[in-house]
């Protein structure tokens, strides 16, 4: 009787001892997966940042030449996800041809604003200094040299799009064209009525092929 109490004994220690085996395995296992997961959302929230980590991960485009239209879209494919902004990147591809013909170096002084318009999307540095300070920081803190930087001015262009299309909800292209070349207070003024049908002719060089409408009116 002693022997088979004995027996049972052993049976339920090996018994335990396996469940506990399987736990830690079960646990080992999820902590894994955990891992995985975490890193595979972390590298998704770099692309959608444009950080990873200490260090920028959107790759330095070229200053000392002009930007190719394959280069141009896609700096604005990575910079307009950055910002959040849900929009058609010829929109984008279109606005940079005409404010600067891809050109990095391209630099105007506004005398009636004393400021300077800077880089292959001609972003004010006002302009881009207030949407850092609203909250537009992947890129750092904007500045004349730095806006010279394809990457730099195309984000802080982006941003001013994203910023338009959440302060004016519902608005047709034409009013938003109108209004990233002029501002929301002048978009219907001469000069960007001139913009926008430049914008119309560089727009259809290139999406014609993608076959996208441009909405106009209002």
């Amino acid at each position: 009787m002693q022997k088979q109490d004995t027996g049972k004994k052993i049976m339920r220690l090996g018994i335990i001892a396996l469940m506990v085996a399987l736990a830690i395995a079960y646990m080992r296992t999820n902590k894994a997966v955990a891992d995985t997961s975490k890193g595979l959302l972390g590298n998704i929230f770099a692309t959608s940042t444009g950080h990873s980590g200490a260090s920028g991960a959107v790759a330095a485009y070229p200053q000392d030449r002009v930007l190719t239209d394959e280069e141009v879209f896609q700096l604005a494919s990575t910079m307009t996800r950055m910002v959040g902004l849900n929009a058609d990147q010829f929109i984008v591809l279109a606005t940079a041809y005409i404010e600067s013909n891809f050109t990095p170096w391209a630099e105007r002084y506004e005398a009636h604003i004393n400021d300077y318009s800077v880089g292959i999307m001609q972003v004010l540095v006002g302009t881009a200094s207030d949407l850092y300070a609203k909250g537009y920081t992947a890129m750092g803190k904007p500045s004349r040299a730095a806006l010279k930087r394809p990457e730099v001015s195309m984000y802080f262009g982006a941003a001013y799009m994203d910023w338009l299309r959440r302060s004016y909800p519902a608005r047709s292209l034409e009013w938003y064209v109108r209004a990233y070349n002029g501002g929301a207070g002048h978009n219907y003024s001469t000069a960007t009525g001139v913009y926008w049908q430049k914008f119309k002719t560089a727009y259809a060089m290139w999406s014609d092929t993608a076959g996208v409408t441009i909405r106009t009116g209002g």
